[in-house]
């Protein structure tokens, strides 16, 4: 604690000064028996109440979206060296514990005691929690479903060809293959529904640990059926996720499948884009910029891939994109009127409506441009078909029969 490079060292590699290390694992540098860069056994002194501390700091984390609650600097320290019963003592854990609801004070004020047998009744108080803030599935399915994701199943792995060095023993993990691990979220998909339909009343972004679990293995997906169920699974959880988790985590994960190197799944990609776009039942803040900033711009990449399927996939759902985005600038128009001006007369910041569905209008424009002009007539025909052309007619406001010209 008087050497703050040996913090650096072993802990700081992100720059960002985070510490979640509980008091008592701070040391003098006469009480470090190795220097940095000497070996050091780590896990050596560490206790349970020493991750207790740390899993209250990743909760307060949590609550307080993303704000860390403890930096590595001379507060902290000031706080390492004083005795229990200081002021500040209290005075640290109480700044820590801003913005954080308060029913969760008591649980956490018990995990970040200074003395460790004081975290010995963390216990009590978090089952004093179960239901609100810690509902029960995770206990009753989540915990013990992610946790079979750490070991593979003996009918996806060939045990007997590994050497002897590698055999798996009772305490060896090995982790699944990308693949399986869609594999088993498809075949298991029915029951996860079932659960989180049970619950999506009272604690609908518990799916955002099921997106996230999926998200984190496209990239390293190899086989195309693996690929195209995971969109589709994608698809299926924003079913019955929130318009945030759907535009913050399911979205992007889905344009990024517009540049998989398989055309079927940039084929299914926009066809799902299009269905999930269609899902979202509320719009988010100046939602109209997911279409003009992000998902059109994408999608006019797609309009120029090399694969003539790509762009009739693109060609044969336009309209819907557009009516998508036509939906969310009417819903603009009940939060902003058609002219904002500041107290100086100056033009807002804020985009008006019209302003908004001019800048979409002129991106689905060149999307259906780009279409038109790539020489294919299976393209163009998608584009003619009397559903886009009709959706088409109504987001341009075509009303008196006239073709669109391009």
């Amino acid at each position: 604690m008087d050497n703050p490079s040996n913090f650096t060292f072993y802990f700081d590699t992100s720059r960002r000064r985070y510490c979640y290390l509980a008091p008592e694992r701070f040391q003098t540098t006469s009480e470090v028996q190795r220097l940095p860069g000497e070996y050091s056994e780590f896990t050596e002194g560490l206790t349970h109440e020493m991750d207790v501390y740390s899993m209250a700091c990743v909760i307060i984390e949590l609550y307080t979206d993303g704000k860390c609650p403890f930096y590595f600097g001379d507060q902290l320290l000031s706080y390492v060296l004083s005795d229990d019963s200081s002021p500040a003592v209290t005075e640290y854990v109480t700044t820590a514990l801003q913005g954080v609801p308060e029913p969760l004070h008591p649980l956490l004020r018990v995990m970040l005691a200074k003395d460790p047998q004081g975290r010995r009744g963390w216990l009590e108080e978090f089952d004093k929690l179960n239901g609100p803030y810690f509902p029960n599935i995770f206990d009753d399915f989540v915990y013990e479903y992610f946790q079979s994701f750490r070991a593979k199943p003996p009918t996806l792995t060939n045990l007997a060809t590994l050497s002897d060095a590698e055999q798996p023993t009772s305490g060896k993990i090995l982790s699944m293959e990308a693949d399986e691990t869609i594999s088993k979220l498809s075949s298991d998909f029915s029951s996860i529904w079932e659960k989180l339909e049970a619950v999506g009343g009272t604690h609908p972004d518990i799916v955002v640990l099921f997106v996230s679990l999926l998200t984190s293995e496209l990239r390293a997906l190899r086989s195309l059926p693996a690929k195209l169920e995971a969109v589709r699974l994608l698809k299926k959880f924003a079913e019955i996720s929130s318009a945030y988790i759907v535009t913050e985590r399911i979205l992007p994960s889905l344009i990024c499948s517009l540049f998989d190197p398989f055309v079927h799944v940039r084929c299914e990609a926009i066809y799902l884009l299009a269905d999930t776009v269609e899902l979202l039942k509320e719009s988010p803040k100046e939602g109209y910029r997911l279409f003009a900033d992000y998902l059109f711009p994408k999608l006019k990449n797609a309009a120029n891939d090399k694969s003539v399927y790509v762009r009739m996939a693109l060609a044969h759902n336009l309209g819907r994109f557009a009516q998508c985005s036509l939906r969310f600038i009417r819903d603009l128009t009940s939060t902003l009127s058609d002219v904002e001006t500041f107290a100086d007369g100056s033009d807002s910041e804020l985009d008006t409506p019209a302003k908004a569905k001019q800048t979409l209008q002129q991106a689905i424009n060149e999307i259906f441009v780009a279409l038109c002009t790539n020489g294919d007539n299976n393209v163009r025909l998608c584009l003619v078909s009397q559903n886009t052309t009709l959706q088409l007619c109504d987001f341009f406001a075509v009303t008196d029969g006239t073709y669109l010209s391009v």
